[in-house]
């Protein structure tokens, strides 16, 4: 696979600019679609403003701390991406990536109690040998759950850095939900009804819908995570 990747070719999602050098890196394949991540390089340059360059993204990962999901991560092209949480334990500040209302990836500021928490969405499940059920979640892990009633478009809230289901966000009536999509992307709305793949949600009185699988849920009444 190609290391780069033509600037202007990259997805519109990522926060970069679009005219300057013509390549950009390519971030490696991993648990996210590129639509909904980029690496780790660009999440430093372009958003956080701490490296100018590659050269200075290598300096920084190999001499301080930088934290996905709990995680040190050396490799600049590590693909970071929806819900992953970014920390920097020499600022004690940590962030969770969230998108803009153009669609754009963006890092919102939290503090150190929800950076203790990575939000994951079910997207299907299979049950295994053993009896027990491998979850299949949105960012492409699996998580092997023994008990619970788990279903698709469900969302595990997962401890850092274990990783261990601590509470699940059913989705259903009532769910406060995150808009990942569509006309609407980036609201925060509470989900009114479920019919077949079109779900009905509130935001301020403002009512749309939106597809289910533009629909990510982050709390049961209010958001567990900070969204604004």
């Amino acid at each position: 696979m190609k290391k780069h990747l033509k600037r202007l070719a990259a997805p519109k999602s990522w926060p970069i600019k679009r005219k300057g050098e013509k390549f950009i890196t390519r971030p490696l394949a991993g648990s996210h679609e590129f639509g909904l991540a980029t690496s780790l390089a660009i999440m430093l340059k372009d958003l956080l403003h701490i490296a100018k360059n590659n050269r200075e993204v290598k300096h920084i990962l190999n001499s301080k701390d930088i934290l996905v999901d709990g995680k040190r991560r050396k490799e600049p092209r590590f693909l970071i991406g929806l819900m992953d949480v970014l920390s920097i334990p020499e600022t004690k500040e940590s962030f969770r990536v969230l998108l803009d209302k153009k669609g754009r990836l963006r890092l919102a500021k939290i503090s150190d109690d929800e950076a203790k928490i990575k939000l994951s969405k079910i997207i299907n499940k299979t049950v295994i040998r053993g009896g027990k059920t491998q979850l299949n979640l949105s960012d492409s892990r699996n998580v092997l759950a023994e008990k619970g009633d788990y279903k698709s478009n469900d969302v595990l809230v997962l401890n850092l850095p274990d990783q261990k289901i601590s509470n699940v966000l059913k989705f259903e009536k009532g769910a406060s939900a995150y808009t990942t999509g569509g006309k609407h992307i980036a609201e925060l709305a509470v989900i009114e009804e479920i019919k077949g793949d079109v779900v009905s949600l509130n935001s301020n009185d403002k009512k749309f819908e939106a597809r289910k699988e533009q629909c990510f849920v982050v709390g049961k009444e209010k958001p567990l995570i900070k969204i604004e």
